[in-house]
């Protein structure tokens, strides 16, 4: 067995881990109101947790209060075990109506969700008004057994160089920019010398107000894919990266450290397609 076919492996199994933890976790409620563990000869709740599926008494704990606390929220309470119950707490305390709540936690990932959910709470007094928002709109593709196999060793490269993980979306668009000139028309390539222009104004950390996070992405607000220009270029950390293209950032044409928080996403068409790329990725 190749290192690779190990990675892959453990890979696999961790994930399936997850899935079904999440799976057992979800039904803890249901056991706790049939007291199916004491049927079953178990001490208490958290000894079923802990000997049947690995849970602590923390996460019982909180998965419990959870569920009582998402009691008239039946579709929220529905990602917990799809989504998993940290991602879901930290959703329920965003003050948005529960379609939207539900949106975030399928398109966004746990700490971006986290960053957003403290900007938007220390906003909320401001009295933002809720608008509808914007559908998710479905993009799927097949590869064939090879290309997909060069994708992922090309991804491995690249997070190999740069020292961090990085979504597919990013990964297809670092190969749009290698591609040689004349193939493919403009590319979002931001001209170096700009780069260290950005990343000297905002001392390698993100744009963002009391964000103390290194900047590892470069967002265009104006689209590039529409404008093809790389005006207004900021330096973001990879959450508020993610924000920013949910379209939860009410004034995202101000300076970084004006943006404030929108209460519902609202994302254009090269957001979504950004999001579900972002999502197939953490699928892999």
């Amino acid at each position: 067995m190749t290192d690779k076919e190990l990675f892959d492996l453990c890979r696999k199994y961790g994930s399936e881990a997850l899935k079904w933890r999440r799976k057992f976790a979800a039904l803890l409620p249901e056991v706790e109101k049939r007291k199916l563990w004491r049927k079953k000869g178990f001490y208490s709740i958290y000894d079923f947790g802990k000997r049947v599926g690995g849970i602590s008494e923390i996460v019982v704990d909180k998965v419990l209060f959870l569920d009582k606390k998402l009691s008239e929220k039946p579709l929220l309470k529905a990602e917990i075990e799809k989504q998993g119950w940290a991602k879901v707490e930290v959703a329920a305390r965003i003050p948005v109506e529960e379609g939207k709540a539900v949106e975030m936690v399928q398109s966004l990932s746990k700490s971006t969700l986290q960053v957003y959910a403290k900007e938007v709470i220390d906003m909320s007094e401001k009295g933002f008004k809720q608008k509808a928002g914007s559908e998710l709109q479905p993009v799927t593709f097949k590869l064939d057994s090879q290309t997909h196999f060069q994708l992922k060793k090309f991804q491995q490269k690249l997070e190999k160089k740069k020292g961090r993980s990085i979504p597919l979306g990013l990964v297809l668009k670092e190969l749009l920019e290698l591609a040689p000139e004349g193939k493919i028309q403009g590319g979002s390539r931001i001209p170096v010398k700009q780069k260290r222009e950005l990343y000297g104004k905002y001392k390698g950390k993100c744009a963002i107000k009391d964000c103390k996070n290194p900047a590892n992405e470069f967002h265009h607000t104006k689209r590039f894919a529409k404008d093809g220009t790389h005006e207004g270029v900021v330096p973001l950390c990879h959450e508020h990266h993610q924000i920013a293209h949910a379209g939860l950032i009410e004034n995202e044409q101000d300076d970084p450290k004006d943006w404030r928080p929108r209460k519902y996403m609202k994302p254009n068409a090269i957001d979504r397609k950004y999001l579900k790329n972002l999502k197939m990725a953490n699928a892999l």
